[in-house]
Protein backbone atom coordinates (compact mmCIF):
# COMPACT_ATOMS: atom_id res chain seq x y z
CA UNK A 1 0.00 0.00 0.00
CA UNK A 2 1.51 3.29 -1.10
CA UNK A 3 0.34 6.65 0.09
CA UNK A 4 0.58 9.58 -2.23
CA UNK A 5 1.30 13.06 -1.08
CA UNK A 6 -0.65 15.85 -2.62
CA UNK A 7 1.26 19.12 -2.84
CA UNK A 8 -0.84 22.22 -2.73
CA UNK A 9 0.15 25.87 -2.60
CA UNK A 10 -0.34 27.62 0.72
CA UNK A 11 -2.58 30.67 0.89
CA UNK A 12 -0.64 33.94 0.84
CA UNK A 13 -1.44 34.59 4.53
CA UNK A 14 0.57 31.51 5.54
CA UNK A 15 3.70 32.42 3.57
CA UNK A 16 6.79 33.21 5.60
CA UNK A 17 10.12 34.86 4.87
CA UNK A 18 12.85 32.27 4.21
CA UNK A 19 15.38 34.25 6.28
CA UNK A 20 13.53 35.57 9.37
CA UNK A 21 10.40 33.35 9.15
CA UNK A 22 8.20 36.39 9.64
CA UNK A 23 5.01 37.08 7.70
CA UNK A 24 5.70 37.49 4.00
CA UNK A 25 3.18 40.29 3.52
CA UNK A 26 5.72 42.69 2.02
CA UNK A 27 8.21 40.06 0.80
CA UNK A 28 9.42 39.61 -2.77
CA UNK A 29 10.26 36.38 -4.58
CA UNK A 30 13.75 35.33 -5.60
CA UNK A 31 14.32 35.32 -9.36
CA UNK A 32 16.26 32.05 -9.19
CA UNK A 33 14.06 29.81 -7.03
CA UNK A 34 10.90 31.75 -6.14
CA UNK A 35 11.56 31.84 -2.38
CA UNK A 36 9.84 34.63 -0.47
CA UNK A 37 12.23 36.99 1.33
CA UNK A 38 11.86 40.48 2.82
CA UNK A 39 13.98 43.13 1.07
CA UNK A 40 15.75 43.90 4.39
CA UNK A 41 16.44 40.22 5.01
CA UNK A 42 17.81 39.85 1.50
CA UNK A 43 20.14 42.80 2.12
CA UNK A 44 21.25 41.34 5.46
CA UNK A 45 21.85 37.88 4.02
CA UNK A 46 23.60 39.28 0.96
CA UNK A 47 21.88 36.83 -1.39
CA UNK A 48 19.07 34.31 -1.49
CA UNK A 49 19.18 32.20 1.72
CA UNK A 50 18.00 29.02 -0.03
CA UNK A 51 20.64 26.32 -0.48
CA UNK A 52 21.10 25.37 -4.10
CA UNK A 53 19.52 28.55 -5.47
CA UNK A 54 21.28 29.79 -8.62
CA UNK A 55 21.00 33.37 -7.30
CA UNK A 56 22.65 32.50 -3.97
CA UNK A 57 26.08 33.91 -3.18
CA UNK A 58 28.93 31.62 -4.19
CA UNK A 59 30.83 30.05 -1.32
CA UNK A 60 34.47 31.03 -0.98
CA UNK A 61 36.89 28.25 -1.91
CA UNK A 62 38.29 26.22 0.95
CA UNK A 63 41.91 26.76 1.82
CA UNK A 64 44.04 23.68 1.69
CA UNK A 65 46.25 23.48 4.74
CA UNK A 66 49.76 22.36 4.03
CA UNK A 67 51.79 20.34 6.45
CA UNK A 68 54.73 22.01 8.10
CA UNK A 69 58.05 20.93 6.64
CA UNK A 70 60.14 18.84 8.98
CA UNK A 71 63.43 20.28 10.25
CA UNK A 72 66.63 18.88 11.71
CA UNK A 73 66.99 15.13 12.10
CA UNK A 74 63.42 14.47 11.01
CA UNK A 75 64.06 16.31 7.73
CA UNK A 76 67.25 14.32 7.14
CA UNK A 77 65.45 11.05 7.96
CA UNK A 78 62.59 11.76 5.55
CA UNK A 79 65.02 12.66 2.74
CA UNK A 80 67.29 9.65 3.37
CA UNK A 81 64.94 6.91 4.46
CA UNK A 82 66.74 4.09 2.67
CA UNK A 83 70.15 5.17 3.89
CA UNK A 84 68.86 5.62 7.43
CA UNK A 85 67.13 2.22 7.34
CA UNK A 86 70.32 0.55 6.10
CA UNK A 87 72.41 2.28 8.78
CA UNK A 88 69.91 1.22 11.43
CA UNK A 89 70.03 -2.40 10.20
CA UNK A 90 73.84 -2.42 10.17
CA UNK A 91 73.97 -0.91 13.66
CA UNK A 92 71.57 -3.57 14.92
CA UNK A 93 73.75 -6.37 13.52
CA UNK A 94 76.92 -4.81 14.91
CA UNK A 95 75.39 -4.20 18.33
CA UNK A 96 73.90 -7.70 18.49
CA UNK A 97 77.17 -9.38 17.55
CA UNK A 98 79.16 -7.18 19.90
CA UNK A 99 81.45 -6.05 17.11
CA UNK A 100 82.29 -2.57 18.20
CA UNK A 101 85.23 -1.00 16.44
CA UNK A 102 86.33 1.00 19.45
CA UNK A 103 85.82 -0.87 22.65
CA UNK A 104 87.49 -0.47 25.98
CA UNK A 105 90.42 1.41 24.56
CA UNK A 106 92.17 4.41 25.98
CA UNK A 107 94.19 6.93 24.13
CA UNK A 108 97.39 7.66 26.01
CA UNK A 109 99.19 10.81 25.04
CA UNK A 110 102.85 10.95 26.23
Amino acid sequence: MTERLALRPLPSADLRCAYCHGSAADAATCAGCGTWTHPGCLTEAGACPTLGCPEAAPRPPRRVRRRARPVGFVAWWTRNRRLAAAASAIWTVVATAGLFLVRDTMLVVP
